[in-house]
C-alpha cells in the first residue's frame, strides 16, 4: 500500500515541476532583450569642487548659474539576458553630457580657480552611468512576476569651467572629475494586464561610503509596455534618478547633487 502512495506522490511532484519549468510568467520566454529609451527629462544640477589653497569652493548649478538647459533629450540604451526560469542579468547605460556658455551674475570658487562677476564661462557637465545588476525572481506566476536585485552603479563623472576671453579663446581652465563603483539594491515588478499590455515598476536605491566617496543613489522608473509584435516591445515610462555625493578624491573633492525626471519612450526587441 506504501508502495503506491509513494509512487503517486512523485507522479504528482513530478508533474507540479514540469508545469513550473512551463509557467509563461509576464516577461514571456525570450531569454535576450535589447531596448533603446529615449526621453525628455528636467535637470539640475549643483556642485562644489573645494581647494588646499581657497578652502570651501561655491556651491552653485550648471542650469541656474551657467544657463545649461534645464530640459534636454536623451538616451538609455539597455541589455539583458535570462540565465535561468528566476534569474536574469541586466546592463543599462546613459550619458548626460551638456554644455553651455553665460555670463556669470556672481563670483565662483572652483578649486584653486576663481571666476569674478560679469566673466563669461563655458561649463561642461558630463555624467557617464553604467548599471549592472542581478535579477531573482522571489515570486512568479502567469500575471505576476516579483524580483530582487543587487547590483552596481559605475559612474563617471567630469565637470568644466573656462573663461572666454574676447581674442584669446579659453583661459583659466578647471577640471574636476571623479569616477567608481556604487552599489544599489531593489526590486522590479511586471503584472500581465492583458495579451499585450504589461505594467512595470523599477527601483533602485542604496546609501553606502566606496573608497574616497560616498552617497547615496536613487533610480525609479514605472510604466506600461505594449506589445507590438512577437519580439517587440514598445514602453512609456516615468523615470526618475537622484544621485548625492560627498567626494574626497584629488581630482574633485567638494559635493555633487545630480537628478533628472521625466518621460522615457522605449523599443525594445526579444528573442
Amino acid at each position: 500500500m506504501i508502495r503506491p502512495i509513494a509512487l503517486a506522490a512523485l507522479a504528482l511532484a513530478a508533474t507540479s515541476f514540469a508545469h513550473a519549468d512551463d509557467l509563461v510568467d509576464p516577461l514571456g520566454d525570450d531569454r535576450f532583450l535589447f531596448a533603446v529609451g529615449g526621453f525628455r527629462s528636467d535637470f539640475d544640477t549643483n556642485i562644489r569642487v573645494d581647494s588646499e589653497r581657497l578652502g570651501r569652493g561655491t556651491d552653485f548649478g550648471f542650469e541656474r548659474d551657467l544657463g545649461l538647459d534645464s530640459t534636454d533629450s536623451l538616451a538609455r540604451y539597455e541589455a539583458a539576458l535570462r540565465i535561468a526560469d528566476r534569474h536574469r542579468i541586466s546592463v543599462t547605460y546613459f550619458d548626460a553630457t551638456r554644455e553651455k556658455s553665460a555670463r556669470i551674475q556672481r563670483a565662483i570658487e572652483f578649486g584653486d580657480l576663481r571666476y569674478d562677476v560679469d566673466l563669461r564661462l563655458n561649463g561642461q557637465f558630463d555624467a557617464r552611468v553604467a548599471e549592472m545588476l542581478y535579477h531573482y525572481a522571489v515570486y512568479r506566476s502567469e500575471r505576476v512576476r516579483a524580483e530582487a536585485l543587487i547590483g552596481v552603479h559605475q559612474l563617471t563623472l567630469r565637470a568644466r569651467l573656462a573663461a572666454e576671453l574676447a581674442g584669446t579663446g579659453e583661459a583659466a581652465v578647471g577640471v574636476a572629475k571623479a569616477s567608481g563603483p556604487l552599489p544599489v539594491l531593489g526590486t522590479s515588478v511586471f503584472v500581465k494586464l492583458s495579451d499585450r499590455w504589461r505594467f512595470d515598476f523599477h527601483a533602485q536605491a542604496l546609501e553606502a561610503r566606496v573608497g574616497d566617496f560616498s552617497g547615496r543613489v536613487l533610480d525609479l522608473r514605472t510604466g506600461f509596455t505594449f506589445r507590438i509584435a512577437d519580439h517587440f516591445d514598445a514602453g512609456l515610462y516615468f523615470n526618475r534618478f537622484d544621485l548625492d555625493l560627498d567626494l574626497e578624491k584629488r581630482s574633485w573633492s567638494g559635493t555633487l547633487d545630480f537628478d533628472y525626471h521625466g518621460p522615457q519612450l522605449t523599443l525594445a526587441a526579444r528573442f
